[in-house]
C-alpha cells in the first residue's frame, strides 16, 4: 500500500510546478536518500547518463536518443491527477544494511515498495 502523503509529494513532483525536496527512503532495510524529481526529469537525466557511456557497439547513444525523442514529442504525458505508480529522484545516495553507501546519478523504485521516508538528506560517512 503507498503512504498517502509520499504519494501526494510525487504527484507535485510531477506536476508543471514540480517540487526540489530532499528525501530518504526505507526499502526492506536499505536507506535511499536524495532529492525528489518528476519523471520527466528522471528521463532527461537517463538520457544524458546513457550519452555519457563509452560502448563500442553504440548502444548507450541508441538509449540517450531515445530517451531524449520521448521527451522532445512530448510522448510522454504525466495525468497529475492520477496517482503516480513510481518514485524518482535524483544525486543519490544508497546505504545498504551492512553500512556500505552506494553513490548513483538518480534512482527510480515502486511506491509501493517503500517501508518508510523522512525529508531530508543521508550524510556523508
Amino acid at each position: 500500500m503507498k503512504d498517502v502523503v509520499l504519494n501526494t509529494f510525487v504527484n507535485i513532483a510531477n506536476s508543471p510546478k514540480g517540487i526540489g525536496i530532499s528525501v530518504t527512503l526505507n526499502v526492506k532495510g536499505t536507506m535511499i536518500s536524495g532529492v525528489l524529481i518528476s519523471y520527466e526529469e528522471y528521463l532527461k537525466l537517463m538520457a544524458e547518463s546513457f550519452g555519457e557511456s563509452d560502448d563500442v557497439w553504440g548502444i548507450g547513444k541508441m538509449f540517450s536518443e531515445g530517451f531524449a525523442e520521448l521527451i522532445s514529442d512530448k510522448q510522454i504525458k504525466i495525468d497529475v491527477d492520477r496517482d503516480a505508480d513510481y518514485i524518482h529522484i535524483k544525486d543519490v545516495k544508497i546505504l545498504d544494511p551492512s553500512g556500505g553507501f552506494i553513490n548513483s546519478k538518480i534512482w527510480r523504485g515502486k511506491l509501493e515498495s517503500i517501508d518508510g521516508f523522512i525529508f531530508g538528506s543521508l550524510g556523508e560517512k
